[in-house]
């Protein structure tokens, strides 16, 4: 039985939360934070669902220390006051994988449950793929150092997608934090500063990048919220129908909470900035997103050359 830890400062949502999952999880429950994060250095948790506003420490500080000590663990986010924010720090920082409002279904709570579970599983397995790849066969071929990800600008703002597409392929000093990041985020050393370039087309029309979009691949896809023919969280449900695997980046501003709730568990962004934001937030969040999906995909492909070699 998988083991889920819940916290929140009220107790009766706590009781009621156990109520629903004790008969299919193993639930530990706890009004502190802190109480919480002692326990989860003792004991390792799949998934974690936090309360957002809590008294002693919010439940984006929460996630995010917790996530230092586990960070295979499943993070949800439950909250009925949770500003956009919060939200966006949420989805920038902790890496959320679902934001749950008050009061939520019981059905949903379930569901999202069990997909951000059988989300970590694909995860551990492709690992254990990848480990059992290098312990059998040795260290497998690297791809080459320095990579061309292709970003794909999706504003009607002509003006916008030009500052952002400057933004994006302009070598700066952003590229320091991306030796950090690369080890962050796949514990290898980097190889130079500049390892990596990108290459950014723009499309005028979310219809115009679903077109594009069928016969061309990205690594990074970057939308503004407000577009004709459909805002931007629906480009993006759309697009993940359709079975592409970018990286997602939505634009907007004075994001309300249903929208962003809505980005989060339909659209399944990796990140949500404002106009506003400077270069740095751009294109840090860019590289994060990139190399968050460069790890998921080499587990995938080691998992695939393993059970190759041992047909």
């Amino acid at each position: 039985m998988q083991r889920i830890l819940l916290v929140d400062d009220e107790q009766n949502v706590l009781n009621a939360l156990r109520r629903e999952l004790a008969d299919v999880y193993e639930v530990e429950t706890f009004v502190s934070p802190q109480d919480a994060l002692r326990r989860a250095r003792e004991t390792d948790f799949a998934l974690v669902v936090s309360d957002y506003r809590m008294p002693d420490m919010d439940g984006v500080a929460f996630l995010e220390h917790f996530g230092q000590m586990q960070p295979d663990a499943v993070r949800l986010i439950l909250s009925g006051q949770a500003d956009r924010n919060a939200l966006i720090k949420a989805i920038n920082i902790t890496h959320i994988y679902r934001f749950l409002p008050k009061p939520w279904s019981e059905a949903d709570l379930k569901a999202n449950i069990r997909q951000g579970l059988d989300y970590r599983a694909a995860i551990l397995e492709n690992r254990r793929f990848a480990e059992d790849y290098r312990r059998r066969f040795g260290t497998p071929p690297r791809e080459q150092e320095c990579k061309l990800y292709r970003v794909l600008l999706v504003c009607s703002d002509e003006h916008v997608a030009n500052t952002m597409q400057r933004e994006l392929v302009h070598h700066s000093a952003y590229e320091s934090a991306h030796g950090a990041l690369r080890y962050e985020m796949s514990y290898r050393p980097p190889h130079g500063d500049h390892d990596f370039q990108l290459a950014a087309d723009h499309c005028a029309s979310p219809q115009e990048a679903l077109m594009r979009l069928g016969s061309n691949r990205y690594d990074l896809i970057i939308a503004d919220y407000s577009m004709p023919e459909m805002n931007g969280v629906t480009f993006f449900s759309k697009l993940r129908q359709t079975g592409v695997d970018s990286a997602c980046i939505l634009i907007g501003e004075n994001l309300d909470m249903p929208t962003l709730a809505d980005a989060i568990n339909q659209a399944h962004i990796d990140s949500v900035l404002t106009r506003t934001g400077g270069g740095y937030d751009l294109k840090s969040a860019a590289m994060r997103a990139l190399r968050y999906r460069d790890l998921l995909l080499e587990n995938r492909t080691l998992g695939d050359m393993l059970h190759d070699k041992m047909e």
